[in-house]
């Protein structure tokens, strides 16, 4: 915990505040977020056996009843557990802290992106535990060699063959995408479309569009396994695997869509921004002369129709 003597600045530094901040995050955005009123329940999986593709006899004579069809309906659950965690801030650092070091702001950024690191590290579990459809490219994209278009474009004719959806979004670690927007197929693809007044710059947006993809997400984000008080022990959250899904436009549990973050919008204190419930109070103990931020969200991250992702492995 900061100590008062910590929190204050000499006068000349008063513009600066040093954070350490905790990278860029694809959870956010690789599942679409639903809100929901209840804080366990069941999620509808719709036609799971694509009956609608099926051919029907839809041929109606004079005066007989249509032809009937149907869907089958199944079923799975969801539970939003609550994640929260708490700090306190002591009355010393408080009084104590200059303008760069707001004591109740940072403690609840700082607890937030402690939530979000966990959130991050839950969604690549669930992910890796659950797509089926994977493969492992024949030569890494950090090479010459490296075939990254027909790599991506099998992964999005795999989840097409197998749900009728084309993924839209696609999640990686930035040294995966450095690799591949510096790969030479990436390369010559993008440049060729640029002019001398115009020249082509390799960005996410852009190979999104040239793979027809709605997003690139790419994460800067690291996980620290060393026990608190340790030196720290550093990896990359997502390491050298990339995903892609389907993400509906607008997310619904009544909608198809690869995965869903279910968020329990009426939990105690109601919603906050992105989900999150702030509180503060005075800690009970008067000897501690301190007031505590505690930050929660109560959420679950399901894979809800698993053939609409697919992960390609180790492409460094």
């Amino acid at each position: 915990m900061p100590q008062a003597i910590d929190v204050h600045l000499n006068q000349a530094l008063t513009q600066i505040a040093i954070a350490y901040p905790s990278g860029n995050f694809i959870s956010p955005r690789f599942l679409a977020e639903v809100p929901v009123s209840k804080q366990t329940d069941a999620y509808f999986i719709f036609d799971s056996e694509r009956q609608k593709e099926s051919q029907s006899d839809d041929k109606r004579t004079p005066g007989s009843p249509a032809h009937s069809v149907d869907y089958d309906v199944s079923e799975g659950t969801y539970a939003c557990v609550d994640h929260a965690l708490q700090k306190q801030v002591t009355d010393e650092e408080q009084a104590n802290s200059d303008p760069p070091l707001r004591p109740f702001r940072n403690a609840a950024q700082y607890l937030s992106d402690r939530i979000l690191v966990n959130q991050e590290i839950g969604l690549k579990t669930i992910l890796d535990a659950n797509i089926t459809q994977t493969a492992t490219p024949g030569n890494n994209w950090d090479t010459d060699s490296g075939t990254p278009i027909s790599d991506i474009n099998t992964a999005i004719n795999t989840i097409e063959d197998a749900t009728s959806f084309t993924p839209n979004v696609m999640g990686m670690d930035s040294k995966a995408w450095r690799a591949l927007r510096n790969n030479p197929e990436i390369v010559e693809r993008v440049l060729a479309g640029g002019t001398n007044d115009g020249p082509a710059n390799i960005t996410t947006s852009g190979v999104a569009e040239l793979f027809g993809l709605e997003e690139i997400l790419v994460s800067t984000a690291s996980k620290n396994t060393a026990v608190q008080g340790q030196t720290a022990s550093m990896s990359r959250i997502w390491g050298g695997d990339v995903y892609l899904a389907y993400r509906p436009p607008v997310p619904a549990l009544e909608l198809p869509a690869f995965g869903y973050r279910m968020v329990w919008q009426f939990g105690p204190g109601g919603r906050g921004a992105n989900g999150y419930n702030m509180f503060t109070f005075r800690d009970a103990d008067e000897t501690k002369k301190s007031d505590v931020v505690a930050i929660e969200k109560y959420y679950d991250q399901k894979v809800t129709l698993a053939n609409a992702g697919y992960r390609i492995i180790a492409i460094i």
